[in-house]
């Protein structure tokens, strides 16, 4: 029996949900089952709550990805696959999947011919999501690094510690991220939530990070997150959603 592409993208998605838990760290919890995506909206919710409360100073980094699914190197999502030790006839199968691919220009409802793409991910497809948070993993990884070195005190893209050292360090992780993995990171969408620091102290900490200075409530996977005491007003979209 002959297979097709989608067959056997079909078959890998569903192996490799079986193993996402023990192989994508905790840190991420979309597409991944038995988590619920909404937990991050819980931590950024309590970790708010608890520097508020506490009086501590401390940054938010609300990051935004350029077409995200798009600019994935794939060379990078490879080493990743190694690293997380998938043997080399799986790596061979997800290469056939999302490098012999074909994509078109549709335009107006008339498509061009196809052509091969050389970087990223294709939406709409199954496998894509799940390869997706495994390139992720390629960032958390070099966060855990620096954080064992003591270059930065945490290990999630959201909160850091109020310090100019630990800025630069982050800074210069992510560009390395970028370099790495063919992603971009849009910092004219990015942006940064600082806590018990005055607004010229959060403003240059937005500067410093080529990033927007937010301001609470912040909108996190729909979800409206502030630094004091949540308004029925800030929480009506939220209920019109569930009601949909």
């Amino acid at each position: 029996m002959a297979f097709q592409e989608g067959d056997i993208g079909s078959v890998l998605t569903v192996r490799l949900t079986k193993v996402a838990d023990s192989v994508i760290s905790e840190t991420q919890s979309a597409f991944i089952p038995g988590r619920l995506i909404l937990d991050g909206a819980v931590i950024v919710h309590e970790v708010v709550h608890h520097l508020k409360s506490c009086k501590r100073s401390g940054i938010i980094l609300k990051l935004d990805f350029e077409k995200a699914y798009d600019k994935v190197d794939w060379s990078f999502m490879k080493d990743v696959l190694r690293r997380k030790n998938f043997g080399e006839k799986w790596i061979s199968w997800m290469e056939r999947v999302i490098e012999e691919g074909r994509v078109a220009i549709n335009l107006n409802g008339e498509k061009a011919e196809y052509f091969r793409s050389y970087k990223g991910l294709r939406q709409g497809d199954p496998l894509s999501p799940m390869l997706f948070n495994l390139v992720g993993e390629g960032l958390a990884e070099i966060l855990r690094t620096a954080r064992e070195k003591g270059l930065v005190e945490d290990d999630t893209i959201l909160f850091l510690k109020n310090s100019e050292d630990e800025l630069s360090n982050f800074k210069l992780l992510l560009f390395c991220f970028e370099e790495m993995s063919g992603m971009r990171i849009n910092y004219n969408k990015s942006e940064v939530y600082t806590l018990g620091v005055s607004v010229q102290e959060g403003q240059a900490i937005a500067d410093k990070l080529n990033c927007k200075l937010g301001k609470f409530p912040m909108k996190y996977l729909g979800v409206p997150i502030s630094d004091r005491r949540s308004t029925m007003e800030q929480m009506i979209g939220v209920v019109e959603k569930v009601e949909k």
